[in-house]
């Protein structure tokens, strides 16, 4: 039952983020999902390309 919940809270709280609050990403100024400070997300896609640049480093 908890493993419902909890799946349920992380759908509305993506629903809210990307068809109500709609905030922009630091980037690309898309619709951000994945919170990076206050009041600061980055889109999916750009989170994508910021871990391949940093794994090329390595």
């Amino acid at each position: 039952m908890k493993k419902i919940f909890l799946r349920l809270q992380e759908f509305f709280s993506c629903f809210y983020l990307r068809h109500i609050k709609k905030p922009q990403c630091i980037i690309c100024g898309e619709v951000g999902t994945l919170k990076v400070g206050d009041h600061q997300y980055i889109c999916e896609s750009c989170a994508e390309i910021m871990n391949e640049i940093g794994n090329d480093r390595d």
